[in-house]
């Protein structure tokens, strides 16, 4: 079993890990199965579907035009990555950081300019591949050089300009799954971060984070009711707006459920509208709201009203049905 490798970093240490964490288990989104943060082993540790482990040691620095110790990161990097090597399971062994000269060297800079760079051993030039080779000798460590990668994530300033290779990273994976919808990349950024920062402070290290509990939020944020959602039952502006303002948290906190929204989105797709309706989606509501009661708990609302919340709910997520379905494809979940 190898030592634990995790010390108690600043504030902007801490902060770079959990947004670092975030990209990571992004980049990793398709295979990955669940996530923890300050693990007990590596900085990072990410499961695959596979049961295959992807451990990540991560050094900031805060001041990104000082090169003093980033060879002495990169060593302590190595060392730890080193003490896991033995470990049975490993995808791929990472060393992130936010410095982009992490080998000390300007003629190698050119190659870290982007958002992020990852890059495997076998990807360095031959002046970043003997800094890693004369640090392993010195030091005999034996891990895989082919498990080995290097990844730069820009992340430095102040305010906004701190996140925004980050946000940028969220705003690209919310295209590519088609939810481009404004403000959305801030939402989750935010999201996100307080998610895995609280993952982070967990004294219990195999507390994970799954990959739905990643994605729920995003649900949530696609699922959150508005006037046009209430077209579909009979209710007037006053109930909606006693819903909206006291039930909105539980209705989002239902459509989150993926057994509700399978049972729903499964139920509807094989619900034949009957021939004296016009409106499917209203037919379907109708007649098996009822039959939703148990996934719903509110002892302080009317009949009225927990009806109400229980048909719009099932709204929600007849509306975004595709777009659901999509995320879960995308995703693969």
């Amino acid at each position: 079993m190898a030592k634990s490798s995790n010390a108690s970093p600043s504030y902007f240490g801490d902060e770079f890990q959990s947004y670092a964490a975030i990209v990571l288990m992004i980049k990793n989104i398709e295979k990955a199965s669940k996530i923890r943060v300050e693990g007990p082993k590596q900085d990072i540790e990410i499961t695959l579907n596979n049961g295959q482990i992807i451990y990540s040691q991560v050094k900031s620095v805060n001041d990104i035009e000082d090169y003093t110790n980033v060879l002495k990161k990169l060593q302590e990097a190595l060392e730890t990555l080193n003490n896991v090597s033995n470990e049975p399971n490993i995808e791929s062994l990472i060393y992130l950081t936010n410095s982009p000269n992490p080998f000390n060297s300007i003629r190698t800079m050119y190659a870290y300019s982007s958002n992020i760079t990852l890059l495997k051993y076998d990807e360095l030039n031959s002046t970043c591949k003997n800094k890693i080779d004369g640090i392993c000798k010195k030091n005999n460590y034996n891990f895989d050089r082919k498990l080995f990668s290097i990844c730069v994530l820009q992340f430095h300033g102040d305010g906004e300009n701190r996140y925004k290779a980050v946000k940028d990273i969220i705003n690209e994976f919310l295209n590519k799954i088609e939810v481009s919808d404004r403000g959305f990349g801030q939402k989750m950024l935010e999201t996100w971060y307080r998610d895995f920062s609280i993952n982070a402070s967990q004294r219990k290290l195999s507390t994970t984070i799954s990959k739905k509990q990643m994605i729920w939020p995003l649900i949530v944020l696609l699922c959150e009711i508005n006037r046009e959602d209430s077209l579909l039952i009979d209710i007037d502006n006053a109930e909606f707006e006693e819903i909206k303002n006291k039930y909105g948290a539980i209705i989002c906190n239902n459509t989150e459920r993926f057994t509700f929204i399978t049972k729903v989105i499964s139920s509807y797709n094989i619900y034949k509208k009957p021939s004296n309706s016009d409106n499917k989606e209203r037919s379907f509501i109708e007649e098996y709201w009822s039959s939703y009661k148990n996934e719903f708990n509110i002892p302080s609302a009317s009949p009225e009203i927990l009806e109400a919340v229980i048909k719009l709910s099932i709204a929600n997520v007849i509306k975004n049905r595709y777009r659901i379905s999509d995320i879960q494809k995308a995703v693969k979940l």
